[in-house]
């Protein structure tokens, strides 16, 4: 086995990354990999999401430090579809469409279409001169059929500028 200790998802926190064989089969020949992300990043799962048919999941990355590159990972989201990042500077925790708005709608970027991975992503630099402190609330929106008003949302997030 081999443990090491990375940044798998930028945020600035160290995680664990676990990797060997299983210890069952005969032949020891397969191989087990665990992930075992920190909670103490620039990042937060809000929860809130939203499902249909799909369950779509929004994986932030990036450590928010002035200039350096963040990025928005949509997982789980119907192929073919676009989705609807919506980005706020504050909460707003609004019923919408079944399930809660969680950022104020500063921002809304679509994104898409969905890849036959059912992923789709964004990514940018994070603006330079933001003082310590200042908060960035994310949440994915998409359609789908199976949701109670035709979209599933994704769970929300919220970065914190160090």
């Amino acid at each position: 086995h081999i443990l090491r200790f990375t940044d798998a998802n930028a945020d600035g926190a160290p995680d664990l990354l676990a990797v060997g064989a299983d210890g069952y089969s005969p032949a020891e020949d397969l191989v087990g990999l665990t992930l075992a992300l920190s909670r103490r990043g620039r990042w937060t799962d809000l929860g809130f999401g939203l499902t249909g048919n799909a369950e779509p999941y929004l994986w932030p990355s990036g450590s928010l430090q002035p200039g350096s590159q963040v990025r928005f990972v949509l997982r789980d989201a119907p192929p073919g579809a676009f989705a609807a990042l919506v980005f706020g500077l504050t909460e707003l925790h609004l019923p919408f469409k079944g399930g809660v708005l969680v950022p104020t709608p500063h921002l809304i970027v679509t994104i898409g279409p969905i890849d036959s991975a059912a992923v789709a992503s964004l990514a940018a630099n994070w603006p330079p001169n933001l003082p310590s402190g200042t908060e960035l609330w994310a949440q994915g929106w998409i359609p789908d059929s199976g949701a109670p008003a035709g979209l599933a949302s994704s769970n929300a997030v919220r970065g914190t500028t160090p």
